[in-house]
């Protein structure tokens, strides 16, 4: 069976849809089960989300608990955008001609939320092991925090991308 691009691209659009959807979940019930943790039962820390445990850093400092689930939070925020993003490259490119100016400022805009992610993620990854060090355990933290590399690279690729579209872009204004 051969497939062509546009079976590639419907199967694209549904995994994206999924992963919108699964991290929209993802960060409402980090924020439920943080705001719970909180305000109504400081045990909700041991499980905020699929195990991850942060009740020893909310024992010693309600601050500092806070500050690593912001940043938690945050790194979830920012790939719900990017897969946002993502939606929007689909709902617009036209595989005629997909050079286009609006396709090469939502690559450009991905590449960025990608930067974010990553270096956020490593900004996570340091803040939490200063608790670490201090013999603190923080069971499936780094599930949701460690991919900083990961982005950062695609963040390089993405924005390698976009500078081949403005090139592109220039290149058809300059023979029209």
């Amino acid at each position: 069976m051969k497939l062509n691009s546009d079976v590639v691209l419907k199967v694209l659009k549904v995994l994206t849809w999924a992963g919108f959807l699964g991290l929209c979940v993802k960060a409402g019930s980090l924020l439920f089960s943080y705001s719970v943790s909180m305000f109504f039962n400081p045990i909700g820390a041991k499980n905020l989300y699929m195990g991850l445990d942060l009740s020893q850093l909310k024992e010693q400092s309600s601050s500092e608990y806070s500050i690593l689930f912001f940043f938690i939070f945050l790194i979830i925020a920012l790939q719900v955008l990017m897969f946002f993003v993502l939606l929007q490259i689909f709902k617009h490119i036209n595989l005629v001609s997909p050079f286009d100016e609006k396709i090469r400022k939502l690559i450009l805009n991905l590449s960025m939320l990608t930067f974010g992610i990553g270096l956020l993620s490593k900004l996570t990854v340091g803040f939490s092991s200063r608790f670490i060090s201090q013999g603190m355990s923080f069971p499936h933290l780094f599930e949701h925090i460690d991919i900083g590399d990961s982005f950062v690279f695609f963040a390089g690729i993405l924005f390698f991308i976009s500078v081949i579209f403005k090139r592109e872009l220039n290149y058809k204004m300059k023979t029209n």
